[in-house]
Parts: C-alpha cells; sequence; structure tokens
C-alpha cells in the first residue's frame, strides 16, 4: 500500500470494511471512494494482475499524487 506523508497507515480490513462508491477504471485497475468507520474519506485503487511496468508506472502516479498538497472535495 501507499500512504501519504507517512500520517496514517491503513489496515486492509479497515479498507474492506469500508463503505466504496466506484470512481473509474483505467488501465492499471479501479479506483474506489471509500468512506472509513471513522468517517474519513480517502482514495483507494484496486490494481489488476499488472506486470513490472505497469507497477512502475503506478508507483510514479502515487509519487506525484503524494506531492499534491492540495486538498479535493467531493459532493
Amino acid at each position: 500500500m501507499i500512504f501519504f506523508d507517512g500520517e496514517r497507515r491503513f489496515e486492509l480490513e479497515d479498507l474492506l470494511r469500508a463503505s466504496a462508491e466506484m470512481l473509474g477504471k483505467g488501465g492499471l485497475g479501479t479506483a474506489y471512494k471509500a468512506i472509513l468507520d471513522d468517517g474519513n474519506v480517502v482514495a483507494v485503487k484496486r490494481l489488476k494482475d499488472i506486470t513490472v511496468n505497469g507497477k512502475k508506472v503506478f508507483e510514479q502516479q502515487m509519487e506525484v499524487l503524494g506531492r499534491l498538497r492540495i486538498r479535493i472535495w467531493w459532493p
């Protein structure tokens, strides 16, 4: 799993319990908006079986997202 700023670690069990809404599908997998038991809203990407190159692309995408310092509000 990839975490932002090391502020919070998400356990798989917490993510599986979360209510989820599909945001979209892409070449690497499916993205979901998930609401955790404590009310926090997170984006979760479930990866397909990917190649070594696909894993590298995903890691690069997460590095870029991890550098963003904006808040995104969902209605």
